[in-house]
């Protein structure tokens, strides 16, 4: 996407920012859902996965797990 706006083949008409609000309920969830994904390749040590998992679990609360993700969303439009 990108090399096709730096083409001119796309032309950036506006960026949308929000938060989503994503849950878990264990840290097993979180790694089925986020770390093992096939569309990107996580390459942790298993000292930096216990890193992620000592502070993904010093976010418990009643609720589970709850985090705040921040997005963007890039609106375009073919060039001409």
């Amino acid at each position: 996407v990108g090399r096709a706006v730096e083409r001119g083949l796309l032309s950036l008409s506006d960026e949308v920012f929000f938060r989503n609000r994503i849950r878990f309920e264990s840290f097993q969830q979180y790694k089925d859902n986020m770390l093992s994904v096939t569309h990107t390749e996580h390459r942790l040590n298993d000292e930096q996965l216990t890193e992620v998992e000592k502070r993904f679990e010093s976010n418990a609360s009643d609720d589970g797990y709850v985090f705040d993700v921040p997005n963007r969303v890039d609106l375009l439009r073919k060039a001409g």
